[in-house]
């Protein structure tokens, strides 16, 4: 589902504000094609999703999750201590885009996907 919002009086679709010419993402966006857990409740997970890509905000799982646009989830992977609350951010046809909620420790999510993503190995924060 697909929503417009107004940013510095033009539309966007998706409600993605411009990063620059031609990109309406705020950040950048690394493909990852990872392993990651999805919990409606901290202590319920509902299985195993696939992150596709990720940045500095949010990311893009497979398959699609079931709720609606501003659903509370949290997220987590093995390496990565604590879950991250995110919002369901919008349904596509190749997954769902959830927003994290906690701006600090969704960098430090993507961070650590995307050093799993190069073949690096990193350890996530204590919290």
């Amino acid at each position: 589902m697909w929503t417009l919002a107004r940013f510095n009086s033009k539309w966007w679709r998706g409600g993605d504000r411009s990063a620059g010419a031609g990109e309406r993402r705020r950040s950048a966006r690394y493909p990852v094609r990872l392993p990651v857990t999805i919990s409606r409740f901290r202590n319920d997970p509902e299985g195993p999703s696939l992150a596709i890509d990720v940045s500095d905000s949010g990311m893009l799982v497979k398959p699609n999750l079931y709720g609606s646009v501003s659903e509370h989830v949290f997220l987590t992977t093995d390496q990565f201590l604590g879950q991250v609350p995110a919002v369901i951010a919008g349904q596509r046809p190749e997954g769902t885009a959830v927003a994290f909620a906690d701006a600090e420790m969704g960098r430090r999510f993507a961070a650590l996907l995307c050093a799993r993503a190069e073949g690096r190995s990193g350890v996530g924060p204590t919290s």
